[in-house]
């Protein structure tokens, strides 16, 4: 697949964790060696595929510092109507919408990747200098 763009959406994009914890954006790269304790959303991107109208991904990483696991059910954005957690299965290749809800341990990091975990995004409501429609 041609990925002909690549745009931070940090801002764009919001996880929606179950238990009433929400994430925070990054204002820059997180220290690893003493990382905050809680749910940050470390860096985001979305990629398109062609100019043409293709499909447009997602991938956020997301850093759970807390002691206990996070649950993230859902993404929301201004930028698009409807967002989509994908999975792959790595035995078969196959390429499925999540079911339920991915989990986040404490004190670990959710890195989506073309290929794993990811967002399909759909539905765009905004425009860049590119329409992505």
């Amino acid at each position: 697949m041609n990925w002909a763009c690549r745009r931070a959406i940090s801002s764009l994009i919001v996880p929606v964790v179950v238990a009433s914890a929400s994430a925070t954006a990054s204002a820059g790269p997180i220290d690893h060696i003493n990382p905050p304790a809680e749910l940050v959303v470390e860096h985001a991107e979305l990629a398109l595929a062609g100019l043409d109208g293709g499909k447009v991904e997602g991938y956020v990483t997301i850093w759970n510092g807390t002691a206990v696991q996070a649950s993230l059910a859902s993404i929301e954005s201004e930028a698009f109507g409807t967002i989509v957690i994908l999975q792959t299965d790595f035995r078969t290749g196959e390429t499925s919408v999540a079911p339920g809800i991915v989990q986040i341990p404490g004190h670990a990091e959710l890195s989506m990747r073309r290929g794993g975990i990811r967002l399909a995004l759909k539905a765009p409501v905004h425009y860049w200098d590119t329409d992505i429609r």
